[in-house]
This record gives structure tokens, sequence and C-alpha cells, in this order.
């Protein structure tokens, strides 16, 4: 591999990795909202695909990369974290979030990507690439996500 990226999961983290309920059950903040339950319905998106992960999340302006990796893998996450999209905004690509995605894609070579998020603003621009987990990632999101990154759920 020439260092080309192939395949992107652009990750959101509260509203995909966790829902309500299991955020008012978690008892600590950081690590304690990442449910691992949700962390293995994304390792089957990375082991069915080979894809590696952007964060498109909040929570890449407070925590950097090392540290994100270290919550998800003390989860049990098999995968790994490739980028974070960048913490600008007002663009003219539309969309806070999307935006930030549309960006990325544009200095990054890809060949497939999935944009898992709660949030409808991640989706703009990316209809057709885009997953919208409601209350945290579900099984049949994950068949969704692998067979837009051209894997077989």
């Amino acid at each position: 591999e020439s260092g080309r990226v192939v395949k992107v999961i652009f990750l959101d983290f509260d509203g995909v990795l966790n829902s309500s309920e299991f955020i008012w059950t978690a008892d600590e903040r950081g690590a304690g909202h990442i449910d691992p339950d949700r962390v293995r319905r994304v390792n089957r998106i990375i082991e069915a695909t080979g894809a590696v992960i952007v964060v498109s999340s909040a929570w890449r302006i407070l925590y950097p990369i090392e540290t994100l990796t270290e919550f998800l893998v003390g989860k049990g996450f098999v995968g790994r974290i490739y980028d974070v999209t960048d913490t600008m905004s007002g663009t003219n690509e539309g969309g806070f979030r999307g935006g930030q995605i549309t960006r990325w894609l544009k200095a990054n070579p890809v060949t497939r990507y999935v944009v898992i998020d709660d949030s409808e603003d991640a989706g703009f621009g990316h209809d057709t690439n885009f997953v919208h987990a409601h209350e945290g990632i579900e099984d049949a999101d994950v068949e969704v996500a692998i067979c837009i990154l051209g894997g077989t759920p």
C-alpha cells in the first residue's frame, strides 16, 4: 500500500458509539460514554471492508487521536484512527460537519466512504454515503455501511 486511503468511515462518537440510555447509566465521562456493543458494530464494518476511521466527532477537539484510540481500544476497538476532520466552520460547501467532511475528501484520495452520525448536518452533501444512526449504531446501520463501502454484510 502506498499510503493511499482507500475506504473511510467518518465517525461521530456521541449518538453513534452510545445512546441516551447508555449515557444515563454510564458512571464516568470520556471513555465511559462509549458503549462496547456499539464499538463491536463498528468493528464489524472494519472487518468486512478494511476501512479506516476518520473522526468527525466533536471529541476530536477535546482529545488527541492517541487518546481517542485509547478510549476505543479500551472498549474492544480493532481498527485504526487514520485522521480527524478539520474544525473550520462557515464553509461554502454547506453544512457544518458535512462541509468539513467534504473538505477532507477533496484533500485525500478515497475510493469509498461512509458517514455515520446521529446529526442530519453530517450528511449534508453526502446523501448516498450517509448512515443516520439515530440512537447509537444498530445492526441494520452496520449492514448499510458495509454495502456503501463495497463489502458483503
